[in-house]
């Protein structure tokens, strides 16, 4: 069975929250630890925060997650806000095939490109805007190499099928 991904579930992040306007610097001085409340569709929760000292002067605010360790956000899954860990999630890239890979690597040439997704046309395409001519004859190469390297497991995948 495979595990949820953090893309499908609601999370709440530190930047949202920008804690440093809600906290006075003598109040962080004196309280390492501090709890806040949130609301929101789903009910009222209490999260637990702490915040640690930058290189050049300022706080880095943390959550603190029901196991002990500090992060950046929390996801929301069974009622109750923890961390990606906790909840048993992780990213929807880390549930691909190694088949699709090839196949996402050519939508995201594409992608940046500014080019359409349909892999089935092959008219001429013109440079992005602002694009550097160097930028734009090297992604063209780089989306050549991975269209062949996608085909080349399309046919693998065909060979498999019996198809082929």
């Amino acid at each position: 069975m495979s595990k949820g991904s953090v893309e499908n579930y609601s999370f709440v992040s530190i930047k949202q929250l920008n804690p440093a306007k809600l906290c006075s610097h003598d109040y962080l001085r004196n309280n390492k630890k501090f709890i806040i409340s949130i609301s929101n569709d789903y009910g009222s929760f209490n999260l637990g925060l702490t915040h640690s000292p930058c290189n050049y002067g300022g706080v880095r605010f943390w959550f603190l997650c029901s196991c002990g360790k500090r992060c950046t956000k929390l996801y929301l899954k069974r009622g109750a806000y923890a961390c990606r860990q906790c909840q048993q999630l992780n990213y929807m890239s880390q549930q691909w095939n190694k088949s699709d890979i090839p196949l996402l690597r050519v939508r995201r040439l594409r992608n940046r490109l500014e080019w359409p997704q349909d892999l089935r046309a092959w008219p001429i395409y013109q440079k992005p805007k602002n694009m550097h001519w160097r930028t734009f004859s090297a992604l063209v190469r780089e989306l050549e190499k991975r269209e062949q390297e996608r085909l080349q497991m399309f046919i693998v995948y065909l060979k498999g099928m019996g198809i082929w």
